[in-house]
């Protein structure tokens, strides 16, 4: 996956484990993550997010939570690290957060959640927050930001297509991935990807 660019604990472990923090300090988790954005004829109706984990950790999902030791998984295996592995995130908020012209963004429960193995052996999530947006406004600007203040799981945006809106062309939309600095618990100030969204409504 990506090359190890800053040191971290598996969260995702410890939450999908119920596992104290001290106790575990590897493997690191990093997530390649890829974004889109989802429209109708007049505001945004969720977001759609696709997770990859990095190798280990991807064996750790498979050996854990799933019945097949390569290749496809069966939708049982799907429901069980919806149940087991994915579901106890809102306790971290997926790790998301979300402003509309700088006011914080409230969203429900993920939703139509799949999961798979790629030819690599990587575990994918995909899934979709749903969002509750007023009609645009002319002037419009959504942030989306997926970060772990704790440091135990690292997230990058993709590098090939990481953002895209889908449905948006009445409103004009554009999303575009950036960089931002983010403060963590105990290890300072860091780099953090964010998504920034304009679209414009009716005056």
């Amino acid at each position: 996956m990506i090359a190890l660019r800053r040191p971290v604990a598996p969260l995702l472990v410890l939450v999908g484990l119920g596992a104290p923090a001290a106790a575990l300090a590897h493997p690191h988790i990093f997530i390649e993550e890829h974004v889109e954005v989802l429209f109708d004829h007049d505001t945004v109706t969720g977001v759609r997010m696709t997770w990859s984990f990095d190798e280990l950790y991807s064996s750790m999902l498979r050996s854990d939570y799933t019945s097949t030791k390569k290749g496809p998984i069966t939708a049982k295996d799907v429901q069980n690290l919806h149940d087991k592995a994915f579901t106890n995130l809102a306790t971290v908020h997926y790790f998301t957060t979300m402003s509309l012209d700088g006011k914080p963004v409230e969203f429900g429960t993920p939703k139509d959640f799949t999961a798979s193995f790629n030819a690599d052996d990587k575990a994918i999530y995909s899934f979709v927050i749903p969002l509750t947006l007023p009609k645009a406004a002319p002037k419009n600007l959504l942030e989306i930001a997926v970060f772990d203040p704790e440091y135990y799981v690292d997230f990058e945006l993709a590098t090939d297509d990481p953002v895209k809106a889908t449905g948006g062309a009445a409103l004009k939309a554009d999303c575009q991935p950036g960089t931002v600095r983010r403060d963590t618990q105990g290890w300072g100030q860091v780099d953090a990807d964010i998504v920034s969204c304009t679209y414009q409504g009716g005056a």
